[in-house]
């Protein structure tokens, strides 16, 4: 009896397997590491904006965190992200965890993206100044 329960546990190279919850917590694994690596770049943007002063903060935790020093808000991002990410792993197969992962993921892609374009304002703006139509938009400068 025991064999025949044997023989009909899926392996890694049984065709059950290609479904996709038998694969949920590498997929899982994976998508903490982007997310972890959008993090990283997040945090990386974020502290060469504010040094060079292209940044107002409007999140407060982050802009406390800023007025204590770079170190403070290095610590938060890796303490938060990490227990973001150590839940995440904890649950890795469940369907649940797995969906929030995506979105997580969704999250940060566009932050990055966001930052890519405001990174890109910035050069244009350092370099040739900024345009009269955005003063006029922004009614921030001018």
């Amino acid at each position: 009896m025991s064999e025949a329960l044997t023989l009909m546990r899926p392996t890694s190279f049984s065709p059950v397997c290609l479904f996709p919850a038998c694969r949920r917590g590498r997929r899982i694994i994976l998508l903490v590491t982007a997310i972890g690596l959008m993090n990283a770049f997040d945090l990386f943007m974020t502290l060469h904006a504010h040094g060079h002063g292209l940044l107002t903060e409007t999140n407060p935790i982050a802009r406390y965190l800023l007025m204590q020093g770079p170190m403070a808000l290095i610590l938060f991002k890796i303490l938060f992200a990490g227990f973001g990410g150590g839940v995440l792993l904890w649950n890795r197969h469940h369907l649940l965890a797995e969906y929030m992962a995506w979105l997580a993921v969704a999250a940060n892609l566009s932050m990055a993206v966001r930052w890519m374009s405001c990174y890109e304002f910035y050069e244009v703006t350092l370099n040739y100044g900024v345009p009269s139509g955005v003063v006029s938009v922004l009614g921030v400068l001018g």
